[in-house]
């Protein structure tokens, strides 16, 4: 009896390691499956913003284990619009990667950018002429390397990168979007999904920044498929709410036209919105006391009415890559100079009643004594403007009012 149950155990192990075994074949069958590719062109755009004219360009071939061969393609961006082509393609494998490199347009800012990027994409050429580069394909890159590594097949390897990204972003995850097929010029919900991350990712940074974002968040992702990291996700949600979406808009119009091209800019605002009012975690924002160092804080949310001839602080603490700025506006105040902290302070305007408090100071906090004198009666209310991490319009704004104890 004993044998007779070892036995069977030992059957069933076996069946068992077959059955993983099959799996595991047939994962890998597919992606042994290398085919030759002769094509007379490839062509695709690259895009963060579009790539400038002269950007290099190169496709890498890689084999059956996703390792480059070593045979290269190379070519440059031959306009501002990102366009590049390759002739006479002669491959033993379909799969490749596409690395672009050069200046860009950055369509938050309206002028190309400083420094160059570097962006990648990982494709299948068996069933493509034309292969675009944007911050979707290099995101994913990593990640589908890793997935083919585990035995997943290179097509089902995109499909979930794809859906996880997009879940970082609170979009639609069942949405079956190829990065490699995108264009911000053109209408469709996917290349509005495009441009909406693209806009996101870039926010207010300069481009050595977005680049080690890109490779903070590629590497972050690669081996779950989850965003782990909490300083990335608060400072997407912040660069998302600081956006100006009609700037944006308006500066890749100006810059298609100025190109002379037919393009239609989508419908990207809704995806940036949605991302900013569907994200469940919380930011790590600028921290606004209730006590500073004379007394209640005017920036603490929560505070809105103040005594007149009393003191009170004007503080907040920066996070180490934040920047602020503070307009007080339709009011009259006092501020002592001597006790300012880190704030660089305007001259009072004294035509629209509005006075500036700015601190660049990363990673410091900032502090100062302000009354109200009894003339500050005569406005109804003072209206006090949030610009955090750099926005060109308000985060937050409230009112106050002012009394007489």
């Amino acid at each position: 009896y004993i044998v007779q149950l070892v036995m069977q155990r030992l059957m069933l192990v076996t069946i068992l390691m077959a059955c993983l075994m099959a799996m595991f074949t047939s994962c890998k069958d597919e992606n042994d499956n290398i085919q030759p590719v002769s094509k007379d062109k490839i062509t695709g755009f690259a895009q963060k913003g579009p790539f400038n004219n002269g950007s290099s360009v190169l496709i890498s071939e890689m084999n059956s284990e996703f390792i480059q061969t070593g045979k290269t393609l190379t070519s440059n961006i031959q306009n501002n619009q990102g366009l590049y082509e390759i002739d006479h393609i002669e491959l033993i494998s379909q799969y490749v990667t596409l690395t672009v490199s050069g200046f860009y347009f950055n369509e938050i800012l309206g002028n190309n950018s400083v420094a160059p990027l570097t962006l990648y994409a990982i494709s299948d050429l068996s069933d493509r002429n034309s292969l675009n580069v944007n911050v979707l394909s290099s995101i994913e890159k990593q990640r589908v390397e890793f997935l083919i590594s585990e035995g997943m097949t290179f097509k089902d390897a995109k499909k979930q990168a794809m859906s996880e990204i997009l879940g970082i972003f609170e979009i639609d995850s069942t949405l079956n979007l190829e990065a490699e097929t995108l264009d911000i010029s053109k209408d469709s919900e996917g290349n509005a999904i495009l441009l909406a991350i693209s806009s996101i990712l870039q926010g207010y940074r300069s481009t050595a920044d977005l680049s080690l974002l890109l490779a903070n968040l590629s590497t972050d992702i690669k081996t779950d498929g989850i965003l782990d990291d909490l300083d990335i996700k608060s400072d997407l949600l912040l660069q998302a709410k600081s956006l100006n979406l009609a700037s944006i808009r308006t500066n890749l119009e100006e810059h298609y036209n100025n190109l002379g091209i037919d393009y239609t800019i989508p419908d990207f605002e809704t995806y940036v919105k949605q991302f900013v009012e569907n994200t469940d975690y919380e930011p790590h924002l600028m921290v606004y006391p209730e006590i500073g160092n004379y007394g209640r804080n005017l920036l603490y949310m929560p505070e809105d009415t103040f005594f007149t001839e009393q003191d009170y602080s004007l503080a907040a603490d920066l996070p180490e890559n934040g920047s602020l700025k503070i307009v007080l506006k339709n009011g009259l105040w006092m501020i002592y100079g001597t006790s300012s902290v880190n704030w660089d302070i305007s001259e009072y305007d004294n035509t629209i009643r509005s006075q500036t408090f700015s601190s660049s100071q990363a990673g410091l906090d900032c502090d100062l004594k302000i009354t109200f004198p009894l003339d500050s009666l005569s406005s109804n209310q003072i209206e006090i403007a949030y610009y955090e991490f750099n926005s060109l319009s308000p985060t937050y704004v409230k009112y106050i009012t002012t009394v007489n104890r």
